[in-house]
């Protein structure tokens, strides 16, 4: 088995040391091609991401709270359903001042803030209400205290 094993070894070293021409054409093809295409991709992530936040800050100077609150305040837990289930789009004219290839990040930023503040507003007006409800309640005299 020894003389199998070192017979075995001679041979490896022997076949390894033979000159082999190195090509390395297509391989090198490929990383250049998935170098370019990860500088893209890099490219255009910076994009979405400066997308989306324009579209953050479009929506919290065009989404009011006051009637997210006032609606929360006024129907209580249906407001909140309300705020979840919808999903708030960005006019025509703020999609039209943005490029094509950064269209779907904007709207993703924009609804994502709105539908956000439409959320936190309902919930804020329903909590008021709550406490409304329960210091009415705590506040009438017990009709049984005669």
């Amino acid at each position: 088995m020894q003389k199998l094993t070192t017979i075995a070894s001679i041979v490896a070293v022997f076949v390894s040391s033979l000159p082999v021409p190195v090509v390395a054409g297509p391989i090198r093809e490929s990383a250049e091609r998935a170098a370019v295409a990860a500088a893209r991709r890099a490219i255009e992530f910076q994009d979405c991401d400066a997308a989306a936040t324009q579209g953050r800050d479009d929506a919290r100077d065009a989404q009011g709270r006051a009637g997210w609150f006032a609606g929360g305040l006024l129907l209580g837990v249906i407001m909140p359903i309300v705020a979840h289930v919808s999903a708030p789009q960005p006019s025509a004219n703020m999609l039209s001042r943005q490029d094509s290839t950064s269209l779907n990040c904007y709207s993703a930023g924009y609804s994502a803030e709105a539908k956000s503040r439409r959320v936190t507003s309902s919930w804020l007006g329903t909590a008021v209400w709550a406490g409304i409800v329960v210091a009415v309640v705590a506040a009438a005299d017990d009709p049984y205290s005669y």
